[in-house]
Parts: C-alpha cells; structure tokens; sequence
C-alpha cells in the first residue's frame, strides 16, 4: 500500500513537470492601434556651412547717374567739366552764357534771343525770345534769369523748357546778373546801383548804390561782389 502511494505521488510530479512542454500555443492577436505621437527632440546641432557657389554673370550696366545739384550749380559750386572741344553756332550777337547742369543758355543781343544748347554734344535745343538787348543770364535752380539791356528789365524762363515765367522791371541798363540762394542781383550800368528781386516772385528787395557803371556781380556765399567799370574797383554788398 506503501509502495502505490509512493508511484502516485511521483507519477503526479512527473505530470506537472510535464504538462508546460505539452501545452500549445495559440494563433498570434490583431496588432493594436498606433499609440499617440510622441514630443518632438531638441533640434540637433548646425552642420557646417557649405562652399561658397561660383559668381554669377554681370548685370547690365545702369544708366548714368547724376552728382550735380542745381543749386549747387547756381551758386557756382560744380567741379566737373566737359573738355570735349566743340563749336555751334547760336543766335545774333551772342553775349552771356550761363550753365544749369545739363544745358548752356547764351543770350543773343541782337537778335533779342536766349539758345539753350545741350551741354553734352552742343545740339541745338531751342531759342526763345526775351527782351530787348539781352546781356548777363544766371540760373538759379529752376529758372534761367536774362538782363535786358535795352529794355531796363529781366525775363525769366523755366529751364526745362524755355516758358516765359515773368518779365520785371529793374534800373537803367542791366547787366550782369548773379543768384545767392534767395535773391537774383542786378548790375544797372547807367544808374550805378544793383537790384535785388525775390527769386520765387520777381518781387523787388531793393536798390543799393556801388560805384561808377557797374558790371559784373557774383556771390561769395555771403556777400555780393561788382566789378565798377568806371571807378576801377569793387564793392562789396
């Protein structure tokens, strides 16, 4: 009896040892669905820049620019010239010239006249008409100022295409002619004294006495100067 219970208790050991390497393993489940999107990392460290790339083609080249001022061009403070030598014929009488940065403006005494020229090559842009005697012509940043010897006046033109802007009265004879900025100064020969007129208006400023017969004027950036043809000197204003 002893023994049968002995061959039990082993057979149920041995059974139990047994019974994990008997057993099946069954057909594999459905996969699952994705899980959330994890956070995204840190941004890893920069690479090394790469080699420069090979130059591009030139572009066209630009128009020409311009460094003149008209003022500055009135108040006689360019530095740059054409040396090119030309000669053109202009109008009767040819007796002031003046420069307004792209053109020259030469007033005709006798034929009552201003031809404006292109400066470049000389061409011929236009002649237009003025007072009686023209002499002295100044540019004043917009306006080309004619003296009208013969006429005791001014004209003004518009530099950009020669339109009558105004006429004004001066003294007895004008002559040279000068801009400061503000002003237009006129030299009247037979009066001995030069006018001052308001650019914008023609309006006049005043009337100042110089020496005998005076002619050429022009403006130091803070005084008027006349060259007095009779007295051998200068006055300063």
């Amino acid at each position: 009896m002893k023994m049968l219970t002995k061959s039990m208790i082993i057979l149920t050991i041995i059974a139990l040892l047994l019974t994990p390497m008997l057993s099946c393993t069954g057909p594999e489940g459905a996969q699952g669905p994705p899980g959330p999107q994890g956070p995204q990392g840190e941004p890893g460290l920069s690479g090394k820049p790469g080699l420069q790339g090979e130059r591009g083609p030139q572009g066209e080249q630009g128009p020409p620019g311009s460094s003149l001022n008209p003022l500055d061009i009135a108040l006689l403070r360019w530095y740059e010239a054409n040396q090119s030598g030309i000669m053109r014929g202009v109008g009767n009488g040819p007796s002031g010239i003046c420069f307004d940065g792209t053109s020259i403006w030469v007033a005709n005494r006798w034929d009552d006249t201003v031809t404006k020229l292109r400066a470049s090559d000389g061409t011929n842009v236009g002649t237009y008409s003025v007072g009686n005697g023209p002499n002295g012509l100044c540019f004043d940043g917009a306006n080309i100022w004619v003296t009208n010897g013969n006429g005791d006046t001014v004209t003004k033109l518009r530099a950009s295409d020669g339109t009558i802007v105004g006429t004004y009265n001066v003294g007895d004879a004008p002559y040279g002619i000068c801009f400061d900025g503000t002003s237009i100064w006129v030299t009247n020969r037979w009066d001995d004294t030069v006018t001052k007129l308001k650019a914008n208006n023609g309006q006049p400023l005043g009337t100042y006495s110089v020496g005998k017969l005076p002619q050429g004027i022009c403006f130091d950036g803070t005084s008027i100067w006349v060259a007095n043809r009779k007295s051998d000197s200068v006055t300063k204003l």
